[in-house]
């Protein structure tokens, strides 16, 4: 455990120097050397360059902000802004309550892809001396830079964890299950391995089948008992046609199923005979249309006579 005595005896030893800072700022920082003891950066490939950090993206602590409740430090990257933050509850920094792995500096949204998922932890000085120095502390790259030694590559292979929409950061364990296997490949990438489990009894086609229809049921074997192929597909082949290589029978593919028509098929009757047919079914739907008018034509007759004689009935009966 890092005690406070143990640190103090740190700075006293170190007071004259600006670490994490790069010693090139010891003349420029605004920062009280007390406030930061350690930092420890990780940064994706994107942010390097002849495997150093590309000058673009040059790493510095752009600002601290102490106030009685809480500690909050921010890394940029160059002209892409902010790209790491850390906020830390000052009853936290008492070295009772510090753990070694310091306090997460977890990766900023919003940020340009080449500098997405910055990490880290950071390490405050002793509790007391914090709480000393309220005040904001904002410095440029050349006041802030962090000193290269407490910059580190991660994989390529890892830019970010994100679960439902949530970043992981801080320490992340990765604990490996049944059948899977984690390990670094020599250009340093993650590799997940997986190894199915074996088909105990199963060693053929058969006993694949017996065992699917073990668990859902008996699957559709044969049709007509003809069975499928290795592939378990059934082939439906067209006979050829009568004198020639030709078939009449055409099939086509649908939604789920097949059609099968005969082209060759002819209509049970002489075409002339049809002709006839449909000409006489039309003129007898013409007599049809007009014997119907002619029954309405009658029937409104009837009704006029009638009324006719119902007002004839009824003079007569008047007089």
């Amino acid at each position: 455990m890092v005690t406070e005595s143990i640190l103090r005896a740190w700075y006293e030893d170190n007071a004259s120097r600006p670490f994490p800072l790069d010693e090139r700022v010891y003349d420029k920082a605004t920062l009280p050397y007390p406030v930061l003891i350690g930092l420890s950066v990780g940064i994706p490939s994107t942010m390097m360059a002849d495997g150093t950090v590309d000058g673009r993206y040059t790493l510095y602590v752009s600002r601290v902000e102490i106030t009685p409740l809480s500690v909050v430090v921010e890394v940029s990257a160059g002209d892409a802004g902010v790209v790491a933050r850390t906020v830390a509850a000052t009853a936290d920094l008492d070295a009772g309550e510090m753990s070694a792995a310091g306090f997460a500096l977890s990766p900023v949204e919003g940020v340009p892809p080449t500098v997405a998922g910055v990490t880290g932890s950071v390490y405050f000085g002793p509790a007391g001396v914090v709480r000393s120095l309220v005040g904001v502390y904002e410095m440029d790259a050349g006041a802030g830079l962090v000193d290269l030694a407490c910059v580190h590559p991660y994989p390529d292979s890892i830019r970010a964890i994100s679960i439902n929409g949530r970043t992981l950061t801080g320490d992340v364990t990765f604990v490996e299950g049944d059948n899977i296997s984690l390990s670094f490949n020599e250009e340093g990438e993650l590799v997940v391995a997986h190894t199915p489990p074996g088909l105990d009894g199963i060693h053929d086609r058969a006993g694949l089948v017996d065992a699917i229809a073990a668990r859902f049921g008996s699957p559709v074997l044969t049709v007509n008992g003809v069975p499928p192929d290795a592939d378990g597909n059934l082939a439906i082949i067209p006979a050829p046609g009568d004198g020639d290589d030709s078939s009449c029978v055409d099939i086509q593919a649908t939604d789920h199923g097949i059609t099968i028509a005969n082209t060759c098929a002819e209509p049970c009757c002489d075409k002339s005979y049809l002709s006839l047919l449909a000409s006489s079914l039309g003129e007898l739907n013409a007599r049809a249309a007009r014997l119907s008018a002619y029954l309405e034509s009658v029937a409104s007759n009837v009704n006029s006579i009638q009324n006719e004689l119902s007002i004839l009935k009824l003079g007569i009966r008047q007089q």
